[in-house]
């Protein structure tokens, strides 16, 4: 699969969300908000057990968009963590609510939003928000079901913001030097 010059990678496990009709439009609002600033989609898995992969909950994901949201794509190829590292270095950014590509996706000086649905996820996603100063930045699955189209154009609108990504990359640049 070729890359797209300019991408945002997105996942959304089924374990531990509460997805319902409401949160599908919302989040193809905002594949169609990120569309329209240039952004394509790629869905990405990150855990590949049996059951729980994620692959198998992306790709119902991406039919479901397929035709309603313009070009969007699914790496369903298992990748290792360097593969995984590499495509989101290469991104221009992540939304997610697996806590590792969030992790691949700041420390590689990627704007990443985390999305949870219960507090498991929000103690997880915060403390990993914390650690690079970003502590309100995270997005509980609730909250986001309620966004308007506004809200959505701003939450876009962070993957440009450079004071945002200056702060990532300096949390980076102080954790090498510890």
């Amino acid at each position: 699969m070729k890359l797209p010059e300019k991408y945002i990678i997105f996942n959304l496990h089924s374990k531990g969300s509460d997805v319902n009709v409401l949160l599908l439009e919302k989040i193809g609002e905002l594949f169609n908000c990120l569309n329209k600033k240039g952004y394509s989609i790629i869905f990405l898995g990150n855990k590949y057990y049996k059951e729980d992969d994620d692959r198998i909950f992306l790709e119902k994901l991406f039919k479901y968009y397929e035709g309603k949201v313009k070009n969007i794509s699914l790496i369903s190829k298992k990748l290792d963590s360097v593969d995984t590292k590499a495509v989101i270095s290469l991104s221009q950014g992540v939304i997610s609510s697996r806590y590792h590509l969030c992790v691949y996706g700041l420390s590689s000086n990627k704007v990443s939003i985390p999305i949870y649905s219960n507090d498991y996820y929000k103690t997880k996603m915060e403390g990993l928000l914390e650690w690079f100063g970003l502590k309100n930045l995270g997005l509980s699955q609730d909250r986001l079901k309620n966004f308007k189209l506004d809200d959505i154009s701003n939450l876009v609108k962070l993957f440009n913001k450079k004071p945002l990504i200056k702060q990532i990359q300096s949390a980076n640049r102080d954790v090498r030097i510890l």
